[in-house]
């Protein structure tokens, strides 16, 4: 009997236990802070599996289908993770610590994700919660000063302009230096002002070849790894914020009221005079709103994340303005335990109307506010407008200009990812990604007789279609908890289409039908395009960990191009990483306070494609020749030589790097120097006529960039109910020009501000930085003791004294040197948060460091040359006199005095430190208001900025994107200081 009662019990046992065993439920949950604040967007994961879901808004989870023996792991950033046995449980709370270092926050990388801890590359986390607070419209200037290693520079204040962004440094003089954006594991053309912010989950930077080579000829300018957000298996989740900036210019020249401008000018007045500000009429206060809606949810089986935005733009400057229009749809379902799948859609629509920024332009109202006479009117008497300016400028009203311009630009931008992950086997997962980018822009403009006596209209049309196919085989396992090693291997063909067409022409035969009856005009031209280049790569990496102490990464892609020929169609780009953890070695268990300490080296190549499709071959331009006939005829020449032997731009990086984290994660410390060389520059070189003249595209040169990148990251106090967290960083770039081929220094760019700099201002030179600024050294003015020497020159005391390089006793171009580089010598940002119960403060501060302008603004209202035919500016009333010897400005009417533009007169100290934003939010929870929570933030932007500069902002980039012609300001639209509203609810 007692055998038999053994052998029952044994029994039910079993199968109670085997009942325990494969018993599952779904666990719910809730995730909060040590403060018991709710964390939203946790990561939780059934340790082992792919299977999870994320927090939504108000920390809360749900998991179906979980075994009673699972482990559920919890992960977030800047938070310690969390591992809990399910067992017998069915709700599961979490409270999460911080840990500044997060060493199992998970980054993305190329083509998949690694743990930060496992990382030997130089990358960076931005997060998003960082800027959260902030009402901009553009990511890039929401992360301007927070990443060591990262530039970001306002071009331009123009509604709806792009930022120029560089990731340690430029590299290349012909092609683009923009890092690469990938979104959503899709590399993409558009620009990060094109992405809707409060649709981003996750940002990550790229900086050292060890992580950027894996994109190879894509990869050599660093990369922006961008993930958009998920829904979660929960109850929808609706969020609706809305933003209001006040904008206002934060600078402006001063320049001469009427009396003062007459005093000075030597102007005789024939009657009654205004005294108009020109800069207060063509400048408004502007206003910037942005309203969000998002809905966020999910089932058991299927996610989603859908979300909608509509930003309203009103500039700066009077008739100018911006709108844009984004809808997003991000759904991903699991089909069944193996196979899940993605579907992320996006389109945008913007409108831009009278922002285009060609500053050196006589069209431009901004650069003529600067050079027109304070003693015009706006308006004539019988109320039409004044058109001519008889003192002072011979360009026109900059109201006028202003008023009656029409140029718009239409985009209709279509994005579409998706993405299937399938598991072979355990730890083996099969992935393909397909994604399509299609970007439509339409731009229009028209001339009407007071914008130019020429009237006139046009339209262009412009379609690009980009496709890219991923496929990779990725493999994860660990071998006797000792061993971590994961292999991916992939294959990628990507297409880019561009094709459109332009018609304008002038003379219109009435101005009411604007640009929408091209036929009208009396004379008319047409052109049209098409181009076609692909890429098909094959690539890998592999990682390993030796008990979490010894760290391996290596990538290898092998791009082929069909911009190149023959056998340099393609080229390989390897990467190598090392890192070792010397926190988890025995020797440093006794030292309590140190939490981890890695030390990282690295190795790689990456390259660059940048020419036009069909670069390598002899195309054929029309010509138009008369043969004695009335009637000319068009014909086709070669517009330049083939060169079937042009390869790659190649750029070969090392990294040598520490991270350090100290008392509990509190102190989290970050050091990298590196060094990268890119050889084989792509540059068009000019041919002499008698080979036919035009230019070839020709590997010549080689560039160089060293660097030093520090950050710092601190909790200073983390009391109850207050904490405060410091984050800083630093970076030094120098970059120079190794070679140049045969020549000696190439005078890159053009002839800026309409005739007013007749001379090329920059100058590329082996031993010298991209950006260096060329010209007269400007010495000051001639004394009275000086009259016999200043005679030498044809010069009277008074005049403008300049360095005579080669002796002649004459100021030609012989005596022109580098003069300033528009390049810094360093940037920083210091970022201050501080939280008090439901109040939370953020002050971020950055600056720049040694950097040069030359300032064609300042120089146009100071100078009685070209367009300007008197002088407007207000620091040139301190003229030379006999009892006035100490200034810079000659004395008013002299005939023998010259004023060179290209001067160092003109050139000034764009360095600079901006309290780039503050922020105060304040947040009802949902118990008080019932229906949801509640945030409401005041912001600022731009709101001080300590500098020597005299234009509107030191942060200025005339030129755009360009790495060779920078430190140019050209009078540029300025960038706005601005007050914000911002309300967000959810529910």
């Amino acid at each position: 009997m007692k055998n038999s009662f053994k052998k029952v019990s044994l029994l039910t046992t079993l199968l109670l236990s085997v009942q325990l065993l494969f018993a599952q439920t779904t666990i719910t949950g809730k995730v909060t802070d040590e403060s018991g604040g709710l964390l939203p967007g946790v990561t939780v994961l059934i340790k082992g599996t792919s299977t999870g879901t994320v927090t939504n808004l108000d920390g809360e989870y749900s998991i179906p289908n979980v075994s009673q023996n699972s482990i559920l792991q919890f992960s977030f950033v800047g938070m310690a993770t969390e591992e809990v046995p399910v067992q017998n449980q069915s709700i599961i709370n979490v409270v999460m610590r911080a840990d500044a270092i997060g060493l199992d926050e998970v980054i993305a990388v190329g083509y998949g994700t690694m743990k930060r801890a496992d990382i030997s590359g130089a990358s960076a986390n931005v997060s998003t919660s960082d800027f959260e607070d902030l009402p901009s419209i553009n990511i890039a200037e929401s992360m301007q000063g927070r990443v060591a290693g990262l530039a970001i520079t306002s071009n331009s204040g123009s509604p709806g302009t792009s930022s120029k962004i560089r990731i340690r440094g430029g590299n290349s003089m012909l092609g683009s230096n923009d890092p690469l954006i990938v979104l959503d594991g899709v590399a993409v053309n558009i620009g990060l002002n094109d992405i809707n912010p409060n649709d981003i989950a996750t940002l990550d930077i790229l900086k050292d070849a060890s992580s950027t080579a894996i994109y190879g000829s894509r990869g050599a300018n660093g990369v922006i790894v961008i993930t958009t957000k998920t829904g979660n298996s929960d109850k929808p989740r609706i969020q609706i914020s809305t933003d209001y900036s006040f904008d206002q210019v934060a600078n402006k020249y001063e320049l001469l009221n009427a009396k003062d401008f007459v005093a000075l000018n030597n102007i005789s007045l024939t009657g009654p005079s205004a005294d108009t500000d020109w800069q207060n009429e063509i400048f408004q206060s502007g206003y910037t709103s942005n309203t969000q809606l998002s809905i966020a949810g999910g089932t058991k089986k299927l996610n989603y994340y859908l979300s909608g935005s509509f930003v309203d733009q009103d500039g700066l400057v009077i008739n100018t303005g911006y709108q844009k229009s984004t809808l997003r749809s991000n759904i991903d379902t699991k089909i069944n335990d193996k196979l899940n799948v993605a579907l992320n859609l996006t389109i945008t629509k913007t409108e831009r109307n009278n922002t285009s920024d060609n500053a050196s332009s006589k069209g431009s109202p901004i650069w003529q506010s600067l050079i027109w006479s304070p003693t015009e009117a706006v308006f004539n008497e019988d109320g039409t407008y004044n058109r001519n300016d008889q003192y002072s400028s011979i360009s026109l009203n900059p109201v006028m200009v202003a008023k009656n311009r029409k140029e718009d630009v239409f985009a209709t931008t279509l994005i579409a990812n998706s993405k299937l992950d399938y598991e072979i086997i355990d730890n083996l997962v099969y992935s393909a990604i397909l994604g399509a980018e299609n970007i439509k822009t339409e731009g229009a403009y028209f001339t009407n007789h007071n914008v130019s006596p020429t009237t006139g209209s046009g339209r262009s049309y412009n379609d690009n279609f980009f496709w890219q196919f991923s496929n990779f085989l990725t493999y994860k396992n660990t071998f006797n908890e000792l061993h971590r090693m994961s292999v991916m291997l992939g294959f990628e063909q990507s297409q880019n289409t561009n094709k459109g067409f332009n018609a304008d022409g002038t003379n219109l035969a009435t101005e009411s039908v604007g640009y929408h009856n091209l036929a009208l005009n009396e004379s008319a031209g047409i052109g049209s395009y098409w181009s076609r280049s692909a890429l098909r790569s094959y690539l890998s990496r592999a990682t390993y960990s030796y008990k979490n102490k010894y760290l391996l990464t290596a990538t290898f892609r092998l791009d082929g191009s069909s911009k190149f020929q023959g056998s340099n169609k393609y080229s390989a780009f390897p990467s190598v990483a090392l890192g070792w953890r010397l926190s988890e070695e025995s020797f440093m268990q006794s030292v309590e306070k140190i939490d981890n300490l890695k030390l990282r080296a690295s190795w790689g190549i990456t390259g660059s494609q940048a020419i036009q499709p069909y670069g390598t071959l002899a195309l054929l331009a029309p010509r138009v020749y008369s043969y004695g006939t009335a009637q000319a005829l068009t014909g086709y020449m070669p517009s330049g030589a083939p060169n079937p032997d042009l390869k790659w731009e190649e750029t070969t990086q090392i990294n040598i790097g520490a991270d350090l984290t100290m008392y509990n994660g509190r102190l989290n410390i970050t050091a990298d120097y590196f060094k990268k060389n890119t050889d084989g520059l792509l540059q068009a070189k000019a041919l002499p006529l008698y080979n036919g003249g035009g230019s070839i595209i020709s590997n010549i040169g080689e560039i160089e960039n060293t660097g030093f990148e520090f950050s710092v990251g601190g909790e200073i106090m983390n009391k109850s109910d207050f904490s405060w967290n410091v984050n800083a960083n630093f970076s030094k770039l120098k970059n120079e020009v190794i070679s140049i081929g045969e020549e000696e220094q190439i005078f890159p760019g053009e002839e800026y501000a309409n005739g007013f700099l007749s001379s090329k201002v920059f100058i590329v030179k082996p031993g010298e930085s991209l950006g260096s600024i060329y010209g007269y050294n400007f010495l000051g003015i001639w004394q009275q003791d000086e009259a016999a020497e200043a005679l030498k020159f044809g010069n009277v005391p008074g005049d403008s004294k300049y360095e005579d390089l080669d002796g002649n006793n004459i100021i030609d171009g012989g005596d022109q040197k580098i003069i300033g580089k528009g390049l810094p010598d360093f940037t920083w940002g210091l970022n201050n948060s501080f939280a008090y119960k439901n109040i939370d403060l953020n002050i971020m501060i950055e600056g720049v460091e040694g950097r040069d302008i030359i300032n064609l603004g300042y120089a146009g209202a100071g100078v009685a040359v070209g367009d300007a035919r008197a002088i407007t500016l207000a620091d040139a009333k301190n003229t030379w006199t006999e009892s006035n010897p100490n200034t810079i400005w000659p004395k008013i009417g002299s005939s023998s005095n010259t004023d060179h533009i290209n001067s160092s007169k003109w050139l000034q100290d764009g360095s600079y430190i901006k309290i780039r934003n503050i922020s105060l939010a304040y947040s009802i929870p949902k118990d008080k208001l019932k229906i949801g929570d509640l945030r409401i933030v005041l912001s600022g932007q731009n709101l001080i900025t300590f500098t020597n500069y005299k234009g509107f902002d030191p942060e200025v980039s005339s030129t755009g994107k360009s790495d060779i012609d920078q430190g140019l300001d050209l009078g540029s639209y300025p960038t706005a200081k601005s007050y914000s509203l911002g309300l967000t609810l959810n529910f």
